[in-house]
């Protein structure tokens, strides 16, 4: 293999989220405004004429084996990150948004999972609860 990443997968989990891979395991991303001004070293950038644009990028946030047990914790990690972030303000509503987001993810990858008729699916969730 090249030093090139080899990205097929490029899947989007939720607005800020997305999953990828370089063809040996899954890569979380997060989506991330940069606003290069902000920088410590901007002074330095911009007498070397660097742009002071905002913009968009992707960053590699966690690495996961190529397997179901792998793509579950990827979509946990997803949903743990947006409900700590939630403005929920007791427990109930925590965990309501850990509900919701975790259905969400879940219904999304398992609508573009195809399987022959022949293998009986396994949900997400069901691969996370045998792990625990």
């Amino acid at each position: 293999m090249s030093n090139d990443k080899q990205t097929k997968l490029n899947v989007s989990l939720t607005q800020d989220y997305r999953l990828t891979s370089d063809g040996s395991q899954f890569i979380l991303q997060e989506r991330r405004t940069v606003d290069p001004t902000k920088s410590p070293n901007w002074t330095k950038l911009a007498a070397n004429g660097a742009d002071p644009s905002i913009r968009e990028e992707w960053r590699d946030i966690g690495f996961y084996g190529f397997t179901a047990k792998g793509l579950s914790a990827a979509v946990v990690n997803v949903t743990m990150r947006i409900a700590a972030q939630s403005d929920a303000e007791d427990l109930r509503e925590f965990i309501d948004v850990i509900n919701r987001t975790s259905k969400t993810i879940t219904d999304g990858v398992e609508s573009q999972i195809h399987r022959p008729d022949s293998v009986k699916p396994q949900s997400i969730a069901q691969t996370k609860e045998e792990s625990e």
